[in-house]
């Protein structure tokens, strides 16, 4: 049994690294937002989210709001606990609406009391 858990681990570590060599800072935004794309459709949350990463971090702010919404359908983070998937979100929903994505914008207004509060829990625990 230690051994099959060793592999996967093994399995997975080599995964990672090998879509990491895909996703790297030499591909365009576009490029990398495409194979999170492709990622996500495969179920490869975690590696979608280094694509959309890299994708965001290039200047696409569809990249940051992709991640945004993973978080938010519970394929990141807290699985499916929906209050702390929510608050999870809500910095890549505001690193896409300053980088001009409307549709985060629209989300961060929408969930304007969210914000509030996570802005006033992140102050308090500082």
């Amino acid at each position: 049994m230690k051994w099959q858990i060793g592999l996967v681990c093994a399995l997975s570590v080599f995964g990672l690294a090998m879509a990491q060599s895909q996703v790297s800072p030499g591909v365009s935004s576009s490029e990398n937002f495409q194979l999170g794309l492709k990622y996500e459709r495969e179920g490869e949350f975690p590696l979608a989210f280094l694509a959309y990463k890299r994708s965001g971090d290039s200047g696409n702010a569809d990249g940051y709001l992709k991640i945004a919404k993973m978080y938010e359908e519970g394929q990141l983070g807290s699985g499916g606990d929906s209050e702390a998937t929510g608050e999870q979100a809500v910095p890549w929903y505001q690193k896409a609406a300053s980088s001009g994505n409307p549709e985060a914008q629209k989300w961060l207004a929408s969930h304007s009391k969210l914000v509030q509060e996570l802005a006033l829990s992140t102050a308090a625990a500082s």
